[in-house]
């Protein structure tokens, strides 16, 4: 993508001035630009419409963010605009830095993933017209698989009993529980929490795609695979449910760490 040619006009004039860097933080088909302009920053994030209603378009991001403002810390919609082939989100920034980017006690991680998860729990979904359950991820996997858009390389790097992608699909499709629906950020990891430079304090969160109402295990599940990642101990898990006062439910978790396989 050489965005300067295919940026649309009005996005242009906003961003006149900044220089612009692309940012190399994370996987995910959408491309992110960190645009700065001295002490001022803003990021650009772009989509192919060959995306569209995934949780890879950026015009559903745009969509949570303005629906999440006020209920939890996330970076202001500044303009949104499309040409014939891209979708384009400007955004503020959520000041402070990326929790992967900072050393930090793996306690005080520990805190800020179950902080995390209180958090995006505690917003009252009876409104909430986002929908990232299992029937509408299982769909989006399926579009992703047809048009050859899913992690299918990811795949076969991870640690799952199973040789093909089709093989995962039909389990996961065999092997949907019930859903106990709360707020769910999606992807939530130490790229996507924004702490405070100085008091290691949790400022906001970053890269909204797959926000919405979905499985309260789906984020925790996220939060247990990074810790083990990241910190390696199992002391470390137990920390995390002993903070949120539960007892895990492996089977969730495991699954929704599956689903992730091929996104």
């Amino acid at each position: 993508m050489i965005l300067e040619q295919i940026m649309p006009r009005g996005i242009r004039r906003k961003v006149n001035g900044y220089t612009i860097s692309k940012n190399t933080v994370g996987m995910s088909p959408a491309k992110v630009f960190k645009l700065a302009r001295g002490n001022d920053v803003l990021y650009l994030k772009a989509s192919h419409k060959k995306y569209e209603g995934t949780t890879f378009d950026v015009k559903r991001e745009k969509d949570v963010l303005v629906w999440l403002t006020d209920k939890i810390s996330v970076p202001r919609v500044i303009q949104y605009e499309e040409t014939d082939d891209h979708r384009f989100l400007l955004m503020d920034e959520v000041k402070g830095r990326m929790t992967s980017s900072v050393t930090i006690a793996p306690k005080r991680v520990v805190e800020i993933y179950a902080e995390s998860i209180c958090r995006l729990q505690s917003i009252d979904i009876s409104q909430c017209p986002f929908n990232s359950g299992i029937k509408y991820r299982l769909s989006e996997l399926d579009y992703l698989l047809k048009n050859n858009l899913a992690a299918v390389g990811d795949f076969y790097e991870g640690e799952v009993p199973f040789s093909q992608p089709e093989e995962l699909v039909v389990y996961l499709k065999t092997n949907m529980d019930e859903e106990d629906l709360v707020f769910s950020h999606g992807d939530i990891c130490d790229s996507n929490i924004i702490i405070s430079k100085d008091s290691q304090d949790i400022n906001g969160y970053i890269d909204w795609g797959r926000g919405g109402k979905a499985d309260r295990w789906y984020d925790i599940a996220f939060c247990v695979g990074s810790i083990r990642e990241d910190l390696g101990n199992e002391d470390y898990i137990k920390y995390f449910f002993d903070l949120l006062g539960i007892e895990p439910d492996w089977a969730k978790i495991t699954y929704y760490l599956w689903l992730d396989e091929l996104f």
